[in-house]
């Protein structure tokens, strides 16, 4: 009796468990991808969207389990459609390099698939440097680089090198990196005893950045030492 008394309590739970079921894509359904942006640094992150719908175009039901592969970065294995058949996903450069097939699917829709490129490295990069003319006491020469990607897009995060033949740099030759605008900047502080120890009426700054096959991009600028006459 008590067991028959717990099957009927536990029906209802089991009814309701059905009832609660994600809805899936049916026959027909077609899913649309897109992924933005579709470039990301290294350890960036691009938002998937995908659109479910059914074969007469009305969006498929609210719940509808869309699942999300990657071959390359992290992103959630599932995620579930809004009213309008939309699901949001991120995908979440991981430091691996190379282009990401991003591939989503839902019950008898066929799959959809999109590409992300993870990692933008430097393609070509300016120096400025204000003033081009030091006088034998010293000065300050402040040092811009630019960096731009293959696209001729700013690159942020991207890692820069000013160098010197004269003076000293206020980076002490270390690593800088580029701001959301692609700058990176630097100061020159040269001594008059730095002049003092060159017969040279010039010499040279410059900036190294790696590009994605190892080697460096370089550029340079001559600043000319303005001696006093006798």
């Amino acid at each position: 009796m008590r067991k028959a008394l717990q099957l009927l309590l536990l029906a209802p739970l089991a009814f309701l468990a059905c009832d609660k079921a994600s809805p899936v894509a049916p026959e027909g359904s077609v899913l649309t991808i897109s992924a933005s942006p579709n470039r990301i640094a290294a350890g960036g992150t691009s938002t998937i969207t995908v659109t479910a719908r059914k074969s007469n175009g009305f969006p498929v039901n609210p719940g509808s389990t869309v699942f999300f592969s990657t071959t390359r970065g992290t992103m959630p294995a599932s995620g579930t459609t809004n009213d309008e058949g939309v699901v949001r996903a991120v995908l979440n450069g991981n430091g691996e390099v190379g282009m990401a097939t991003v591939k989503a699917n839902a019950g008898a829709a066929e799959e959809a698939e999109t590409t992300v490129q993870i990692g933008i490295f430097a393609a070509s990069v300016t120096l400025q440097a204000s003033p081009t003319t030091i006088q034998s006491n010293g000065g300050q020469i402040d040092l811009l680089a630019v960096v731009r990607d293959d696209a001729g897009q700013p690159l942020p995060g991207a890692t820069v090198n000013f160098t010197s033949q004269l003076g000293t740099l206020d980076s002490a030759g270390g690593l800088v990196a580029t701001n959301s605008g692609g700058e990176a900047a630097d100061i020159l502080r040269v001594r008059a005893r730095d002049v003092n120890a060159t017969t040279a009426s010039s010499f040279e700054v410059g900036v190294e950045v790696p590009k994605a096959d190892g080697t460096l991009l370089t550029r340079t600028r001559t600043i000319t030492i303005q001696r006093e006459t006798p």
